[in-house]
């Protein structure tokens, strides 16, 4: 039977680097009947200014090598991920960011079959390669943040090499040059739902390139590249459900000529939030595909019938609902109305105490009889309980503060704070 070795990669772990987790696996998985699992925690940023192999191991498909987040310390595990800016940063999550230069691979992950769940970062004069993944067949990047820098990189060469890429965001900065984005090899290479933003000199950029393949991309947003394929590939590229702002390629329900600045919450490179906005043309653009396995780069399930276009699912609010008994007795204090709030998710008011911004429980005598919550500022889902340890902040608005033509949400309470009842409506 398959043995499974799991270790942890980086400060205070098995191994302090890559290099020196690959030196102690046998050479040969298959003969040493032998999966090895690579984690990395989320307790400091994993910094290598060294290039990095895991190459030229035998593997197969059960004797294989996979690098992940550990569990519970991805970005998809952060309390917040609703709310987080999608872009790299090592607070929300497992991270690896390698300072390593020159013309060499940063990070030469050939005989990995599977990096998932991790954020990953090139500096500016990183080496050509940020992370290459083609010497195993099916390799896949599943759920990762990408962030490379392509200032060094030979022309011609890619950024990320991989036969899947699957439900990731990949950033693409300061390229000069003739740079391609994506190298896609193998048998049956894909790109799905892959949210792609390229930032300075984005024309030089190529975003994929099919290398002795016929590439399949599917349900993937790309936004500043110069091209979506490369003159230069050696491979076929088709395209079908991909939103963009260059001109739509051929194929089914291609959408292009649109602006990065409506699709995505903050579109400016140095403060970039790749999350949907609600009015995006990604919104249901998609379709489902089964590659994704039902969830975005979160693990927030998808829909059902016509997905979101790139990496992160947009969900409309469900509307707020109530907990807790008693209190406020009129119907209009307990609706449970229909609302759309920042970021697409629900309000929930809750019973107990209302909390300030910074979480702090409010005297009961100073909760008032009504407030208004301008749902603009709930981003995620709202709790105002005082079980809740990190309650999202709020900002409390007067009645004559309000905005004619915004929605609010009115809070009312009976003065003890053990009861709270809420209904949304547009201020006139």
């Amino acid at each position: 039977m398959t043995t499974t070795i799991i270790k942890t990669v980086g400060s205070g772990g098995d191994y302090a680097d890559f290099n020196a987790a690959a030196a102690a696996m046998p050479a040969d998985l298959v003969a040493a009947d032998q999966e090895w699992i690579l984690e990395i925690g989320n307790a400091a940023e994993l910094v290598l200014s060294t290039p990095q192999a895991i190459a030229g191991k035998t593997v197969d498909a059960t004797r294989k090598i996979t690098v992940r987040a550990k569990a519970g310390q991805g970005m998809a595990d952060n309390a917040n991920k609703l709310s987080n800016p999608l872009a790299y940063n090592p607070a929300n999550g497992a991270a690896i960011r390698t300072t390593a230069g020159g013309w060499g691979t940063a990070l030469d992950f050939r005989s990995v079959q599977l990096v998932q769940r991790l954020q990953i970062k090139a500096q500016a004069a990183s080496p050509s390669i940020t992370l290459r993944m083609d010497g195993v067949v099916g390799a896949q990047i599943d759920r990762c943040v990408l962030d490379c820098a392509m200032t060094a990189q030979a022309d011609g060469e890619g950024a990320i090499w991989v036969n899947r890429l699957t439900n990731s965001v990949l950033v693409i900065r300061d390229a000069d040059y003739s740079k391609i984005g994506v190298v896609l090899s193998g048998a049956n290479a894909r790109a799905d739902n892959v949210t792609a933003f390229c930032g300075v000199l984005q024309a030089a950029v190529d975003l994929f390139y099919a290398r002795y393949t016929a590439a399949a991309v599917k349900n993937c947003a790309v936004f500043g590249a110069g091209n979506l394929t490369s003159p230069l590939q050696s491979g076929s590229t088709s395209f079908t459900y991909t939103v963009t702002n260059l001109a739509a390629p051929s194929g089914v329900g291609n959408l292009g000529g649109l602006v990065a600045a409506n699709q995505f919450t903050n579109a400016t490179l140095a403060s970039l939030d790749l999350r949907v906005k609600p009015s995006a043309s990604l919104v249901n653009a998609g379709v489902p595909d089964a590659e994704t396995g039902g969830i975005d780069v979160v693990g927030m399930s998808r829909h059902a019938s016509t997905p979101t276009v790139g990496a992160w699912e947009f969900k409309a609010a469900t509307g707020a609902s109530i907990a807790g008994s008693g209190g406020i007795s009129s119907a209009e204090a307990f609706g449970v109305p229909t609302v759309t709030a920042s970021g697409g998710t629900s309000a929930t008011i809750q019973g107990d105490a209302i909390k300030t911004p910074s979480g702090s429980v409010l005297a009961s005598t100073l909760i008032p009889k009504i407030a208004f919550l301008r749902l603009a500022d709930m981003s995620v889902a709202l709790s105002l309980s005082n079980q809740t340890t990190n309650a999202q902040g709020f900002v409390p608005v007067t009645s004559a503060a309000l905005t004619a033509g915004v929605v609010y949400l009115r809070v009312l309470a009976d003065g003890t704070g053990a009861n709270v009842g809420c209904k949304a409506f547009t201020a006139v």
